[in-house]
């Protein structure tokens, strides 16, 4: 089972490496759209109060679509990595079963073995070293694009 844990780990790790840099340049396309979309909104919201109107018909759908793409492209790889790492708990589980029945022999610490294997190869994605995928990064993500909004905003630019 540690094996299979161990090669599912590193094909995930692979796959993450493969699409590392696709995910980063369509992350920051997405960031800049995104930043450039709300600003506009609120240019507008500040400038032509009559044709705004128009302009959040059409665009909100967009925004939202945008919103919601990479909410889910994060709670993806974020339950990736929980359902992963769950292996070693389940495994740990059985273990504490065993001892607390005291069915403890050679073959049941070497189950102890595989736990200590299974806790140390953890999956933790990130883009290629830039940025973590997780939830955390929803967070980051939010705070960044209220920043450069207001920043935008109050420079007038």
């Amino acid at each position: 089972m540690s094996h299979l844990h161990y090669h599912l780990v590193h094909l995930v790790h692979e796959s993450n490496r493969i699409f590392g840099t696709t995910t980063l340049w369509n992350t920051a396309a997405w960031f800049a759209l995104v930043i450039n979309k709300i600003y506009y909104v609120a240019y507008l919201s500040l400038r032509l109060s009559d044709q705004v109107y128009a302009y959040y018909v059409i665009q909100f759908p967009l925004l939202i679509f945008q919103w919601t793409w990479i909410f889910f492209q994060i709670f993806i790889w974020t339950k990736v990595q929980n359902e992963a790492n769950k292996t070693a708990i389940c495994v740990h589980n059985i273990w504490n079963i065993l001892v607390s029945t005291n069915r403890v022999n050679q073959e049941t610490r070497h189950l102890q073995l595989i736990v200590l294997k299974l806790l140390n190869t953890k999956l933790d994605l990130s883009v290629q070293g830039f940025f973590p995928l997780n939830c955390n990064f929803l967070y980051t993500i939010v705070a960044a694009v209220a920043t450069y909004v207001i920043i935008l905003v109050q420079f007038k630019i």
